[in-house]
């Protein structure tokens, strides 16, 4: 039997935070470090990972779930689309309509499928707390929660940690985002982990502010597969390098 793959999901409190850039900045440090990976757009009725990496396809999960449900499914690189050598995407329905008949029941299954043919999963979510997060943050080996320094962010997370300690998942750990707007920073980074009760592992500061980053977008480009962006922004680099090492610790997130 095949060595099951790391799975790790990207979630927040509210939008705007950075996730799906975030994912994709991952899936690029695990491509330099020579990992297979499988993005997973569960961000299901207005994910947009295939078109911000300017790939097209024609199967998505609707497909996929469809096909488990009626025992036609055979490999699951009929479903996915690939980017380059390294990294696969298994995309978001284009239709809002179809991502309505997604059975929730089969996401177990679809991370499992993932887990075995990929050294590591990466999935995109909303940020609402619904049936679908829930199930992905049971299932998957890591959560990754991003927030920024701002009243809301931290008064919506704080309740969000309560709600997964009283479920005793302690697989999370937090990443504060100052590169979406670094003009937010209301409170002092001793503050914030005393409102929110819990250690921030992981900073993007607000220096990895990208004024073009639409340019990277139109381009299909991953910032961290960028050279030039390697020299510029070795800190972050290193901040999104420690978060694919810690899915192969056994450590649970930091208190």
């Amino acid at each position: 039997m095949n060595k099951m793959g790391k799975s790790l999901v990207v979630s927040s409190v509210k939008g705007g935070v950075g996730k799906t850039v975030t994912v994709l900045n991952l899936a690029g440090i695990c491509e330099l470090l020579g990992k297979k990976t499988l993005i997973i757009d569960f961000d299901i009725y207005t994910g947009n990972i295939a078109l911000t990496l300017n790939t097209k396809f024609i199967s998505s999960m609707y497909n996929l779930t469809q096909d488990i449900a009626n025992n036609n499914y055979q490999k699951l690189e009929n479903y996915v689309v690939k980017y380059d050598n390294f990294i696969d995407i298994l995309p978001a329905p284009k239709d809002p309509r179809a991502s309505l008949k997604i059975n929730l029941a089969y996401i177990e299954t679809i991370v499992d499928l993932a887990r075995s043919n990929y050294d590591i999963v990466l999935i995109d979510t909303t940020h609402i707390l619904n049936e679908l997060n829930i199930r992905l943050f049971d299932k998957t080996d890591s959560l990754l929660l991003l927030m920024e320094n701002d009243p809301q962010d931290v008064r919506n997370m704080k309740a969000l940690l309560k709600v997964l300690n009283n479920s005793k998942n302690k697989k999370y750990q937090i990443m504060l985002n100052n590169s979406t707007n670094p003009y937010k920073n209301y409170f002092s980074a001793y503050d914030l982990e005393t409102i929110i009760d819990h250690k921030i592992k992981y900073r993007i500061s607000n220096h990895f502010f990208i004024k073009n980053i639409d340019d990277f977008i139109m381009n299909g480009e991953i910032v961290t597969l960028n050279k030039r962006m390697s020299n510029l922004f070795n800190k972050e680099f290193s901040q999104y390098t420690d978060v694919i090492a810690s899915l192969f610790s056994d450590k649970d997130g930091d208190k």
